[in-house]
């Protein structure tokens, strides 16, 4: 059974207030098992996950709640496709932008998390 819920590393790399990471994107993933069956997709909901915890990973000081804005799937990513996951972090305004491209087809997925304490 599948169980892996997370992309393999492959590089990743941080200046200042940007990170970068390259992301293989494995068939094996336990979110392509029921959506869809015959042609598989990573849903949008796990890229923002994703963002979020690679966010936390690379920038101090986000453990607070989260939303976002602006999310945008613009391409479908299927099994065993290479990303780049880009973060910006705005520490002024709590928010971190992100975008998940692919060498074929450019930016396929985008938004801002939002880091701020509970109401």
């Amino acid at each position: 059974m599948t169980t892996e819920v997370m992309p393999e590393v492959m590089g990743e790399r941080r200046e200042g207030k940007r990170a970068t990471y390259r992301l293989r994107v494995a068939a094996s993933l336990v979110h392509f098992r029921d959506h869809f069956p015959r042609y598989p997709i990573l849903p949008g909901v796990v890229q923002l996950d994703w963002a979020v915890r690679f966010a936390r990973r690379a920038f101090g000081g986000l453990d607070e709640s989260c939303a976002f804005d602006n999310f945008k799937c613009r391409a479908p990513v299927g099994p065993d496709t290479e990303l780049e996951l880009a973060l910006r972090h705005d520490p002024a305004r709590q928010r971190v932008s992100f975008e998940y491209s692919d060498a074929k087809r450019g930016v396929v997925c985008s938004g801002t998390l939002r880091f701020e304490p509970p109401a």
